[in-house]
């Protein structure tokens, strides 16, 4: 990801979240392993979601903490949204159709009863 074009628009805010100074084809900081998922994973139960066209995080990397979680055997769940993007949950559609569906079975609530 890092050599994508995409990462010039993440760089500058990974880098302020982190208090980092990577340079696109340098060294990547430690601080960016620290904040990440994936290299961090606990014992926490994880819901994903995640978009197809997910400018941002590439899927792959969502199948990557998946498998991680899943060789750990922490509960988590994956919500593949095909074609949506980063903020799937603005569109109406992914929102009522798909996400809030996926989060309301995770923390146990019936969609008919959440409906009332």
């Amino acid at each position: 990801y890092i050599s994508s074009f995409k990462s010039l628009l993440a760089i500058p805010i990974i880098n302020k979240l982190t208090s980092s100074r990577y340079k696109k084809g340098g060294d990547i900081p430690e601080a960016y392993k620290a904040c990440s998922p994936l290299y961090n994973v606990s014992n926490v139960p994880t819901l994903m979601v995640q978009g197809g066209v997910d400018l941002f995080v590439n899927k792959r990397h969502a199948y990557l903490l998946d498998s991680a979680l899943e060789q750990r055997n922490i509960e988590h769940k994956l919500v593949y949204v095909k074609n949506g993007g980063h903020v799937a949950r603005l569109n109406p559609f992914f929102r009522n159709k798909i996400i809030y569906p996926a989060i309301k079975q995770w923390v146990g609530i019936d969609a008919g009863e959440a409906a009332n």
